[in-house]
């Protein structure tokens, strides 16, 4: 395991097993959960899409030639914010 300093809002990157977290303050932690805990399920939907296009657009803008990872979400970034609602069931 690894901490290396980021561009992650400041935060420190931890790489373990070819996973890669942020490391938060426990206060942020609790806060962000909070905010899930109480977002309807549409708006928890929305945030892993926006989070999902997010790392996907950080992981080309790296240039990585590498195959993406077969866990997490995977999704086509092309036009899926722009989707409408009922077609995403």
């Amino acid at each position: 395991m690894s901490a290396q300093p980021s561009e992650h809002d400041g935060h420190d990157v931890i790489r373990l097993g070819g996973e890669t977290a942020v490391v938060v303050p426990m206060h942020e932690y609790h806060t962000l959960k909070a905010l899930r805990d109480r977002a309807s399920a549409e708006q928890v939907e929305e945030a892993e899409i926006d989070a999902a296009i997010a790392e996907h657009e950080a992981w080309k803008a790296a240039g990585s030639s590498r195959i993406r990872p077969t866990h997490g979400p995977r999704i086509a970034a092309d036009g899926l914010r722009n989707r409408c609602p009922a077609d995403r069931g």
